[in-house]
């Protein structure tokens, strides 16, 4: 494999500058704007709100670079999808009427399988390869090129990334005064594109990129001249679970590092508290909402990420009495992936085994 070195320019005479306010123009008339709303006001008077991108079309924020993608380049593609992106590439092939193969691992949750089919149709034929990844991703390079199609990644494609970085877009004109937005990060298109939108508004917000524990394959690639895969790939958040990060998308965190204000790594534990606490909150409303309404969007496990790496954060750093953004990025949850950070959470709390 060659090594992917991240010393060259920015940016080749091949290839062009992300801008994602040309992103949000193209999708605007499929995703409506998803809603921010106010979480919690910590002890130090910091003002905490959500993102709540579990309530896009296909259940997730990447429907939003699926969308840009394939806008300017309708026709069948590959995809290589850890899941979200495949629903949301399948449910955009369904509304253009265009053929579309998406290639996950094997590890990807059933209930995710069943989205990609049910939002694809007769559009999407899934195929199951690999344990990772970087494996399917192999797989739907071969796919490709035995069948003449080209490909889509699901993070490291500029198209993507300038639609994943429409979340930002959003954010900015719904609370402007936000000083720092969590950010989960998996492939970091999300990531790279929150950078890139901040970069284009010359907005005063700044970044905290959350990594999961072993999933850190950003933290080891900024500290070297090359991506580096991750240390230890853990797949119980498994929208995250990627073992190395896209080639544009370490250039572009590289290029934007000033507006990156930290990284936080998070634990098992740590996020499985998020969902315990959100499952404690809900429940309150069933009796005034009925369970349907009181759990509608409930976030998937890679959700709650950035709410544990904020809820860490406050606690590593002192930061009274600011505005804070965290973004709850799918709601495709998967029981098995729940259960098993709640008993992380139980074990660390209770001392549990």
């Amino acid at each position: 494999m060659s090594v992917e070195t991240l010393d060259r320019p920015l940016f080749s005479t091949r290839e062009r500058q992300p801008r994602v306010r040309d992103a949000l123009t193209r999708i605007r008339s499929h995703i409506a704007t998803t809603a921010l709303q106010y979480h919690e006001t910590l002890v130090n008077g910091t003002r905490i709100s959500t993102k709540m991108e579990t309530n896009a079309p296909s259940g997730s924020y990447k429907i939003r670079g699926a969308l840009n993608a394939l806008t300017q380049r309708p026709y069948h593609h590959v995809v290589t999808s850890a899941g979200n992106f495949g629903a949301g590439a399948a449910l955009v092939a369904n509304w253009f009427d265009i053929p579309m193969t998406i290639v996950a691992p094997e590890t990807t949750p059933i209930a995710k399988r069943r989205n990609i089919l049910e939002l694809g149709g007769r559009s999407v034929r899934l195929v199951l390869s690999g344990q990772t990844y970087s494996e399917a991703r192999l797989a739907s390079t071969e796919i490709a090129m035995n069948e003449d199609l080209p490909t889509l990644e699901a993070f490291d494609d500029l198209d993507v990334i300038e639609g994943q970085g429409t979340v930002m877009t959003e954010i900015t004109k719904q609370a402007p005064e936000t000083d720092l937005v969590f950010v989960q990060v998996g492939g970091a298109g999300l990531l790279s594109g929150t950078l890139q939108d901040i970069s284009e508004s010359g907005a005063a917000t700044r970044v905290v990129a959350v990594q999961f524990e072993g999933n850190d394959s950003l933290s080891r690639t900024l500290a070297s001249d090359e991506i580096v895969s991750a240390s230890n790939l853990d797949v119980s958040c498994d929208g995250i679970a990627v073992d190395r990060i896209g080639y544009h998308c370490a250039r572009l965190v590289r290029a934007h590092r000033g507006l990156l204000a930290g990284i936080v790594t998070v634990s098992r534990a740590e996020v499985g508290r998020e969902i315990h606490d959100e499952d404690m909150r809900r429940q309150q409303l069933v009796p005034d909402y009925g369970v349907d309404v009181a759990y509608e969007g409930f976030p998937e496990t890679t959700g709650f990420v950035s709410l544990a790496g904020a809820h860490k954060y406050a606690r590593m750093v002192p930061s009274p009495n600011q505005a804070w953004v965290a973004i709850m990025t799918g709601a495709n949850t998967d029981p098995e992936r729940e259960s098993l950070l709640r008993d992380a959470y139980y074990a660390q709390a209770y001392g549990q085994k």
